[in-house]
């Protein structure tokens, strides 16, 4: 799978776009991965199994850990969770258990951060490649300063193709998946302000040419673009 062949189906992906929004919007403090090397401190798993009934609820929310209580937990009343529950919370968490897939896992990030460095750290992943430092997916500003196995091209002498990385200013990054002349689309997340200030909005979704905010319009002589390949 190419890098751009990840970033379409990452963008798909309704179960880690959705950990991204919500992350984005500060109601949970952690994302849903696939990659099993992220923060092997900081991962929750799925629980092996459900309660099947009311009574055994609160038996068995005791057995799990505190991340797995705060993904559990976190759609009913953002990232807070109770130390007992009530039988009346059985069938929402039961929704939340069923919704969460086998093969992912949580990464507690915290509070700080936003999502679009995870986007791009998990399509990586994907095609192949390893974008890790400490643990974690390299920020927007490591890949704007092409850190590690990254090389910054130079625009104006060779071309941009898509599974580039289209850094913004160093705080903002997307996967490059189609390029017309001098404009181009990218997919990604951790975007907000576009174009009622939703956060999330179109998370996951191609971008072309021109935007509302031109510090982000997908053109490549844009200055406020730098494109990074991985080597």
């Amino acid at each position: 799978m190419t890098i751009s062949e990840a970033a379409i189906k990452l963008g798909k992906d309704k179960t880690i776009i959705n950990s991204y929004t919500q992350y984005d919007k500060h109601n949970q403090k952690w994302v849903f991965s696939r990659n099993h090397n992220l923060l092997p401190g900081g991962q929750a798993m799925k629980p092996v199994s459900f309660p099947k009934s009311m009574g055994e609820l609160n038996h068995w929310w005791a057995t799990l850990t505190d991340r797995q209580k705060h993904v559990l937990y976190s759609s009913i009343n953002k990232d807070f969770y109770p130390h007992r529950i009530s039988e009346k919370d059985y069938d929402k968490i039961k929704d939340c258990y069923d919704n969460w897939p086998t093969m992912y896992i949580a990464i507690y990030y915290g509070a700080d951060g936003e999502s679009c460095n995870q986007f791009v750290g998990e399509a990586l992943f994907m095609a192949g490649k390893n974008l890790l430092s400490g643990g974690k997916y390299y920020s927007a500003k490591d890949i704007w300063e092409a850190k590690g196995p990254l090389v910054a091209i130079d625009k104006a002498k060779a071309k941009i193709e898509p599974g580039d990385i289209a850094a913004f200013r160093g705080t903002h990054v997307e996967i490059v998946t189609k390029v017309e002349g001098n404009s181009f689309c990218s997919i990604g997340a951790g975007r907000g302000g576009h174009p009622y200030n939703i956060i999330g909005y179109r998370n996951g979704k191609e971008e072309c040419g021109d935007l509302l905010w031109p510090l982000q319009n997908r053109y490549i002589d844009n200055e406020n673009v730098r494109f990074i390949r991985y080597n």
